[in-house]
């Protein structure tokens, strides 16, 4: 870790007595299930299999509607969609993989006392259940997917369902840790700290909404933070 950029880091974000954190690309990678998912669907309608790169251009996490609408315009949407989430379910269990470092980091601040919080644009059931299969779900004072609120990211409806679940106040201290555009704005919308993963999905320039407040960060550093003595 660079010691001038974690300082900045510092400078920027103080100690947060809860954090809210995003799923998919935050917490866990899914892109290898969605891979095995996408590609058991284009062979039920006899279309060829996507390559990882090709898959990557193409989707939205948690979302099989921005996967295959834009893409397949001539099936119905709604039966595709369907099929994509048996086969999802089908390879989640043996294709879900935490990102590094992660289980750590939950099981730490976890210790420590820090109220932790799940919401995600990803079906509500099956983030239950992806939660469960990596067993944690012990870390969570709350889990809220689609469907839960009123609306879903970026709304602040799910954050403020989570909250009030949590008993959280929620304030400019929380951190919203993700990992998208969709992410800022749901900091934005619901008064928190959007603390954003930057990884090899999107860019730094990519990571900007406009008039919204955002701090980049690595993880190796996010968890120097957020594991340093205190």
């Amino acid at each position: 870790t660079d010691a001038r950029l974690l300082e900045t880091l510092t400078m920027q974000l103080h100690f947060p007595p809860a954090v809210f954190w995003d799923w998919d690309g935050t917490l866990v990678d899914t892109v290898p299930v969605v891979h095995q998912a996408v590609n058991a669907t284009l062979r039920h309608y006899n279309e060829p299999e996507v390559a990882l790169p090709r898959l990557k251009e193409m989707m939205s996490y948690g979302s099989a509607q921005m996967i295959f609408g834009p893409y397949y315009p001539q099936y119905n949407a709604a039966e595709m969609e369907k099929i994509y989430h048996a086969a999802y379910r089908q390879h989640a269990a043996a294709h879900l993989v935490a990102k590094p470092g992660l289980a750590e980091l939950l099981a730490h601040l976890s210790q420590k006392g820090i109220p932790q919080v799940l919401v995600s644009n990803k079906r509500h059931n099956l983030l239950q259940e992806e939660v469960s299969a990596l067993g944690w779900q012990g870390y969570f004072k709350a889990v809220v997917g689609a469907g839960v609120a009123a609306k879903d990211k970026p709304a602040a409806d799910p954050v403020l369902h989570a909250a009030k679940q949590a008993n959280i106040l929620l304030d400019k201290s929380i951190f919203y840790i993700g990992d998208s555009v969709t992410d800022i704005l749901t900091a934005h919308h619901s008064g928190l700290t959007a603390v954003i993963l930057l990884n090899e999905t999107h860019t730094a320039a990519e990571l900007n909404a406009p008039g919204c407040e955002r701090v980049l960060v690595n993880f190796s550093d996010l968890a120097h933070l957020l594991m340093a003595p205190r």
